[in-house]
């Protein structure tokens, strides 16, 4: 539907551009400009923009074409297994997509497991009861959706804020607790502000690691819900009230890794549940809908934290939430090879539920 919407909305855009006048804005703009022109104007439109003055308009005209030809390039090159081109991010240059959403620092996450593996909060999964236990039973389904078994809490919105971390980290948080039976349903939200403000490990906006916000709650002894401590997109003053955090509680602010291989993460996926990942998420500003397949080579640092939330090794792919809300995307997901954009170099889920 989302697609066919777009394509309604490109044939429009080419009628109007076909039958305007060569310049129909008097900012000197070309004939060949029409088509994408007519596009922006739906773009400001659906997207609520509104811009200081003709030359910010302008400027911001030039940065959505030059998106374009990129999302048309990353089209072609996935000769029909996604497609790219407007979202919500297409009048922002590469570097302002960067510096707002990109955050995540690929050398600190380094240091931080480092960090924590010589803690011993770090456990390689096939040492665990869990994954040995997954590794020698029954064999691991081809396909698993975790999304569709309603154990994945709704997609959710950063905003401006470059905190994908805490994100990740609630909603890796919330599918365990959805999973091991101590609710039922996916109405539980976790408090990303709460690791934003109290959360000294991490850099609230400025960045931060999953690993490390899950030893922050078991140290802090808990949680609160989004309800009592509600998400603003900056940081602010700890405002952690034991008495209010949420009943369950883990009992270690341990977590574990399957390693890199796709193999031991599809095991993973499907006997822990959702894991947190890192990925360079360059592409996905103008991502829309299918299966990405980028070499690492092509998005080589490490610089959005995710989660997965199922695959299909059949078709050699992940199932991915993202933050960016449910307008972004396959409704806030994305599919994407595990070879692609160092998916599978950073995958750890917590324990101690």
């Amino acid at each position: 539907m989302k697609v066919l919407s777009i394509a309604v909305a490109v044939v429009a855009a080419l009628a109007l551009a076909t039958a305007a006048p060569a310049d129909p804005t008097g900012l000197g703009l070309t004939e060949a400009d029409g088509m994408d022109w007519a596009m922006f104007g739906i773009f400001a439109d659906k997207y609520e923009r509104s811009y200081d003055g003709v030359e910010e308009k302008l400027n911001r005209f030039r940065i959505f074409q030059q998106n374009m030809r990129v999302a048309e390039q990353l089209t072609e090159q996935h000769k029909g297994e996604a497609t790219f081109g407007v979202t919500q991010f297409s009048d922002l240059s590469p570097e302002e997509f960067r510096t707002r959403y990109l955050v995540l620092n690929e050398s600190s996450i380094h240091e931080h497991v480092a960090r924590a593996k010589r803690a011993g909060t770090v456990v390689p999964w096939h040492e665990t009861e869990e994954g040995a236990a997954a590794l020698s039973g029954a064999a691991t389904p081809t396909r698993l959706d975790w999304v569709a078994n309603n154990k994945v809490t709704p997609v959710r919105d950063q905003g401006d804020c470059g905190c994908c971390w805490a994100f990740s980290a609630t909603a890796e948080y919330e599918s365990q607790i959805i999973i091991k039976g101590y609710t039922s349903g996916t109405n539980l939200i976790l408090s990303p502000q709460q690791m934003l403000d109290c959360d000294t490990s991490n850099s609230a906006c400025a960045g931060g690691f999953y690993v490390n916000a899950w030893e922050y709650v078991y140290n802090n002894g808990g949680i609160m819900q989004d309800p009592t401590y509600p998400y603003e997109g900056e940081q602010g003053d700890c405002r952690y009230s034991a008495s209010n955090r949420y009943n369950v509680k883990p009992s270690n602010g341990g977590s574990t890794t399957p390693g890199t291989s796709p193999t031991a993460i599809y095991s993973f996926i499907a006997s822990h549940g959702p894991a947190s990942a890192a990925i360079d998420a360059t592409p996905l500003q103008s991502y829309q809908t299918g299966v990405i397949s980028m070499p690492s080579t092509s998005c080589p640092s490490l610089n959005h934290a995710v989660t997965i939330v199922g695959y299909d090794s059949s078709s050699s792919y992940y199932k991915v939430k993202n933050s960016w809300s449910n307008t972004w995307g396959e409704s806030g997901y994305f599919r994407i090879k595990p070879a692609s954009c160092g998916i599978s170099s950073t995958v750890y889920g917590s324990t101690g539920f």
